[in-house]
């Protein structure tokens, strides 16, 4: 996935690289948020995964500055889980 996300993003250098909240994605996202690549992580459906891609990246989530992190939750499962 960070071999991937390196090319793409050196296509067009303000992009968002997009990594699911999975242990690889969250490890590939610590990379390139190192590296100063900005990502996008998808597929997260709890506050713990969440809170995961907050650590893995260094909370450059509250740092508008940078945007170096978005995180693009799955809102209506977390509607579902609440029923």
């Amino acid at each position: 996935m960070l071999e991937q996300g390196k090319k793409m993003f050196s296509w067009i250098p303000n992009a968002h690289i997009k990594y699911p909240t999975i242990t690889a994605g969250l490890e590939a996202a610590e990379l390139s948020v190192s590296k100063a690549c900005a990502v996008n992580m998808t597929l997260c459906f709890s506050q713990e995964q969440s809170a995961a891609v907050y650590a893995a990246t260094g909370g450059r989530i509250r740092q508008p500055a940078e945007r170096r992190c978005f995180i693009s939750p799955f809102v209506g499962r977390l509607d579902d889980n609440r029923h």
